[in-house]
């Protein structure tokens, strides 16, 4: 049999103020970026779903394997229910995480409202989308899509 790293049981920490099992990347497993643990390091096998079904059972067809604590590294299973798709993506709205999230709720937002408002500030004041851009690091377009009001609008 093929070793694949250490036991399972080895590859989390307990978090004591959430109660989440966190899969942990170093030496123990893989783990995408703050993401999904992965079993072997190859990413073939998600973490929490290997522990739903090792814990609670088969995960039927069309069902995936949701996060109550909106933890993605954690395998507790306590913590994991089943899901549709589109039930996964109302938990995420619902919860304002995801792309759709406003503001700094984003996990990919690269700013914040206090800076968004001192921009916006500035911009009222004159300050070209292209300088703003380079002083906050994002892209011109997205100082544009601020002072449209397209962007951010959820800041006065």
């Amino acid at each position: 049999m093929a070793n694949y790293g250490p036991p399972l049981d080895q590859r989390y920490v307990v978090n004591a103020e959430t109660g989440c099992w966190e899969w942990i990347a170093a030496n123990t497993g893989a783990k995408r970026g703050k993401a999904y643990g992965c079993v072997n390091r190859a990413g073939e096998r998600k973490a929490h779903r290997l522990f739903y079904r090792m814990h609670r059972g088969e995960i039927p067809p069309g069902q995936q394997v949701l996060h109550s604590c909106d933890n993605p590294p954690c395998v507790n299973p306590d913590h994991l229910f089943l899901g549709t798709q589109p039930e996964n993506m109302t938990d995420m709205r619902v919860k304002g995480r995801g792309r759709g999230a406003p503001g700094s709720a984003n996990p990919s937002a690269k700013l914040n409202e206090a800076t968004v408002a001192q921009i916006k500030a500035r911009l009222a004041r004159g300050e070209s989308c292209a300088a703003l851009g380079r002083e906050f690091g994002v892209a011109e377009t997205m100082i544009g899509f601020i002072k449209r009001g397209v962007a951010w609008r959820h800041v006065a």
